[in-house]
């Protein structure tokens, strides 16, 4: 694992199409190839993780998924990883450093061995009340399947951003 540690902020935000956008204030680490990656240390413990973390942050450019790997604070151990289904990942530098992303429901985890889709029945329900409109439905069944297909390309490719 690379030792990063910059000490430059960067504001991650994330927007929804239908509830309040959320930020977080995260490390920034590197712009490199049209991927950024920021760094965030939780200390709270959630129904997911049973112990503090730190993860990593993936913001493709010119892709329409980001994706998060949570390792446990000392970095010897891989816990996790969640691609996002989204569009519109922008980069800002001014006034200060900002990622932004529209988040499309579908978010793609690999836990415990396991491939799994969450918040299904809230991107259901955002097809049904006409919130995510047809040209990002397109959007999230082409990404689902190429995520299906190419997940382990892309941990790999994580994996070669962080250690290499």
């Amino acid at each position: 694992m690379k030792k990063f540690q910059n000490n430059q902020k960067i504001i991650e935000i994330k927007h929804y199409l239908d509830n309040p956008s959320k930020s977080y204030e995260c490390e920034f680490i590197q712009l490199r190839n049209n991927v950024i990656l920021t760094k965030y240390i939780s200390e709270e413990v959630n129904n997911l993780f049973s112990q503090n973390l730190v993860s990593y942050g993936f913001f493709w450019l010119k892709r329409n998924f980001i994706s998060y790997s949570f390792y446990e604070i000392n970095h010897s151990f891989h816990l996790a990883s969640r691609y996002d289904i989204c569009t519109e990942t922008d980069f800002q530098q001014t006034p200060s450093l900002v990622v932004s992303f529209l988040d499309l429901y579908l978010d793609y985890w690999i836990k415990d061995g396991r491939c799994y889709w969450e918040d299904d029945k809230e991107y259901c329900n955002a097809k049904l009340n006409k919130i995510i409109n047809q040209k990002q439905i397109n959007i999230v069944e082409k990404t689902k399947k190429y995520l299906e297909t190419n997940v382990s390309m892309l941990e790999k490719e994580k994996k070669k951003i962080l250690f290499d």
